[in-house]
Parts: C-alpha cells; sequence; structure tokens
C-alpha cells in the first residue's frame, strides 16, 4: 500500500501585530470588604516587669553601707525586729524610713554600720528566719 504523499505546511511569516512571546495577565486584587459593627482589636503587649527583689540599692558612700529594703512577701512585717549581718558582724539598732512594711511596699536604710568600712561587703538580713544578701563594694579603706 503506498502512503499518500504530505505535503508540509508552509511557515508563517510573523507580523508585527503577533507577539512573540505570551501575555502575562496581572491578578486581580479582591476588595477589601469591611463588615459594619466588627472593630480590630487593639491587643497591647504586656510589659515586663523586673521582679522584687528584696535588698537592692546597695550604695557605700564615705564608708557608710545604705540599703532598699522591700517586703517581697504576702504578709507585714516590723522592720526593726530583723537580724542583720555585715560580712559576718552583727549589726544592731538598724533605723529605716519606714518601721513597718505592707507587702510591696520599700524602705530605705542608710548608715547600716556604725563604723566606716573598705572593701567588698556582704550585708544580709533575716526575714521569716531566711537571709537576703546583697554584696556592696566600699572602695578602699581610708581609715578615720
Amino acid at each position: 500500500m503506498v502512503k499518500p504523499a504530505v505535503t508540509p505546511e508552509p511557515e508563517k511569516e510573523l507580523s508585527e501585530e503577533e507577539p512573540t512571546e505570551p501575555e502575562v495577565i496581572a491578578p486581580v486584587e479582591e476588595p477589601i470588604i469591611e463588615e459594619p459593627g466588627i472593630e480590630e482589636e487593639i491587643i497591647e503587649e504586656p510589659t515586663i516587669e523586673k521582679p522584687l527583689e528584696t535588698l537592692s540599692d546597695a550604695k557605700c558612700e564615705d564608708g557608710y553601707i545604705s540599703v532598699t529594703l522591700t517586703n517581697t512577701f504576702d504578709e507585714t512585717f516590723s522592720v526593726n525586729g530583723l537580724t542583720w549581718w555585715i560580712s559576718g558582724r552583727l549589726s544592731r539598732n538598724i533605723q529605716c524610713d519606714k518601721a513597718i512594711l505592707a507587702p510591696g511596699e520599700s524602705t530605705v536604710c542608710p548608715k547600716l554600720n556604725t563604723y566606716k568600712l573598705g572593701g567588698q561587703r556582704r550585708v544580709t538580713v533575716y526575714i521569716f528566719k531566711k537571709p537576703y544578701s546583697v554584696v556592696v563594694d566600699c572602695g578602699k579603706y581610708t581609715g578615720s
């Protein structure tokens, strides 16, 4: 059986009107539809609070130590009834700005020591039979 001869189709010449590459169709943006009565809720980020420290702001000025004492407990206590130690020595008759501290309250306790000190000193206070300490640098001891 003889196959009929196939004549190839002549190639089309491109005219200037016909594009050489397919057209890219831009995506259609959908309109924003606002529903009446629904407001966007703005959520504020919570602030991170520094946890309270029982003893803070320890300073040594002119050889005398002062600290801030904060009641971090759930009950009120008397500052006068606390036991204070400075570098292993008992310190008596500590006078703070407030005598009674309610939960969350603070007071400054100036001049914890009766004589001038130099070097690094550890201040410890016992509250409800538990020790709380802070280290303060009094610098070089100059005497007097």
